[in-house]
């Protein structure tokens, strides 16, 4: 399955590359005026794994909350109350993690 996930994303990356190539040799040449070669290789490769990035980002909105729930809840079935506990560190490691994820960025 994981194989499939790949190769569907790997296709999809070289299909928006694809068109970006496409439609900047069927650009008038007044067009072109408007456009450095440097910024049409930028579309094809930081453009286009930005978009596979969002793709890829927009599934974890869903799927990672849910993943939380049935973790806590099978956790639950076999700890019982000390499930607490880890759903407390979970929740402590949230403002822990954005702090650090401010220094990273002003670190770069």
């Amino acid at each position: 399955m994981i194989g499939t996930v790949v190769y569907q994303n790997s296709k999809s990356s070289c299909d928006i590359a694809n068109k970006v190539v496409v439609q900047a040799l069927v650009l008038s040449t007044s067009a072109r005026k408007n456009f450095t070669v440097g910024e049409v290789v930028n579309l094809m490769s930081v453009d286009t794994q930005r978009i596979m990035d969002y793709v890829q980002m927009v599934n974890l909105l869903w799927s990672a909350p849910l993943q939380i729930v049935i973790a806590i809840y099978l956790l639950w079935q076999q700890l019982g109350i000390a499930t607490l506990g880890g759903l407390g560190v979970m929740i402590l490691m949230i403002p822990l993690n954005g702090v650090i994820s401010v220094f990273i960025r002003n670190f770069q």
